[in-house]
């Protein structure tokens, strides 16, 4: 078990193709729509005034190069991915809806709306009761309805116990809708929640989530150093690629990490060493974009180096994916993670056939479980990396820190508050 491993062994373990197909995916209506631009165009003065336009109305600001400033930072609009400048579009819209309703003050607040958490909370409702719930939200109810629309003024009575009528009375001072909000946990900290969420039920924006936001935004991406690099002098070079994610449930906090080790196929069959490991930049944080942060990397590496290599992952997704576009598959403007996986064409784009291959390794296997020594020789290096970026997504102790005394509190706060109104 300690010889080394041949290029003939670690074919054997290729059982699936090189080449492949990409996953067909579920038409969605919002990828359906032509994406925000599928080759840059050249726009005149009053095309550019006009974009510039109406960004500002999101609060956005137009910079060269189609690069585009909102309240995070700076992002491409033409080669980001469709979810990151949707999440954006999510977080800016409220604005321009608070523009609109500015003159009524039961919707204070409302440039804060959590779209996304607003549309999951209405598809627990049935279509008829989302009806009535967006009439609500959008301030089209009448409170008093026992009158004509001419008779209604500013001095109405509630028409259940006489006192002076409004959203704020009838969910939560009336007698008569006792029972509705006898589940709310805080009526003591109403007088401090936006007017927006007690009057019409639009849930708002954590502010120790924006913080994370920014923290994530603001982190380096990290570059690896070929000059200096000490590699073992094989005639292939076998790297491990991983990614980790923190709480990969709570969307909102979850926080990833990605991490690249190599091994050696002289001495000792368990000889590691690693490559380069970080912190996964930007709003996209799961362990799928970890490892597709790794295998961009490494596969630059592998192109710095110009020596033949094998990248190992355990994601089929990104196995799958990378294989396509290493025989020449297309990458989609604005397609989910289009500008890592446009990194990555870039980098394999000039490969000769056959110096780079894409491997498979079975996640999580202990050494028992292998069927051959090439088997335990990928499962222990797999191990290794998993290892590797686990650890290093949780050294970041002042943002464990804010996750732990604010973070998770607020969204267990924003959630129970939600599911209650």
């Amino acid at each position: 078990m300690a010889r080394g491993l041949g290029d003939e062994e670690h074919s054997s373990l290729q059982t699936a193709p090189q080449k492949s197909t990409e996953p067909s995916r579920t038409k969605d209506p919002l990828r359906s729509t032509p994406p925000i631009a599928r080759k840059r165009c050249r726009l005149d003065v009053h095309g550019v005034q006009r974009l510039a336009r109406r960004l500002a109305r999101l609060g956005w600001q137009l910079e060269g190069n189609g690069f585009v400033r909102d309240v995070f930072g700076v992002f491409s609009l033409f080669d980001s991915s469709w979810d990151v400048v949707q999440r954006r579009l999510w977080w800016s819209w409220p604005q321009v809806i608070a523009s609109e309703l500015n003159h009524r003050p039961t919707f204070e607040g409302i440039q804060h709306a959590d779209l996304e958490e607003l549309h999951k909370g209405l598809a627990r409702f049935s279509t008829a009761d989302q009806t009535y719930l967006r009439c609500n939200l959008d301030g089209t109810l009448f409170i008093d309805q026992h009158r004509e629309k001419h008779e209604r003024s500013s001095d109405r009575v509630c028409s259940a116990c006489g006192q002076p009528d409004s959203f704020y009375h009838q969910h939560w001072e009336c007698p008569e809708t006792r029972d509705c909000r006898s589940s709310f946990p805080w009526p003591h900290l109403l007088e401090s929640l936006p007017a927006c969420l007690i009057n019409h039920g639009w849930p708002v924006v954590s502010h120790a989530w924006l913080e994370l936001q920014r923290h994530f935004e603001s982190l380096p991406d990290l570059s690896i150093n070929v000059s200096g690099m000490v590699l073992p002098h094989t005639q292939t070079l076998d790297f491990f690629v991983d990614g980790s994610c923190q709480m990969p449930k709570e969307r909102k906090f979850r926080f990833a990490s990605w991490a690249i080790t190599t091994a050696t196929s002289q001495g000792s069959m368990w000889e590691n060493q690693v490559v380069a490991f970080g912190h996964v930049v930007g709003q996209h944080q799961t362990s799928y974009r970890g490892e597709l942060v790794a295998m961009v990397k490494t596969a630059q590496l592998v192109c710095a180096l110009g020596r033949k290599a094998r990248i190992w992952s355990d994601c089929q997704s990104v196995v799958r994916r990378a294989r396509v576009i290493l025989n020449g598959g297309h990458v989609k403007a604005n397609s989910p993670h289009s500008d890592l996986w446009s990194s990555f064409a870039t980098a394999v784009a000039g490969l000769p056939v056959g110096q780079l291959l894409i491997c498979k390794v079975t996640s999580h296997c202990s050494l028992s479980d292998a069927a051959s020594d090439l088997e335990q020789w990928a499962f222990w290096h797999n191990h290794q990396v998993d290892e590797l970026a686990g650890q290093w997504n949780l050294r970041r102790p002042n943002f464990l820190g804010s996750v732990e005394s604010s973070g998770q509190p607020s969204l267990f706060y924003t959630g129970t508050s939600l599911r209650n109104l």
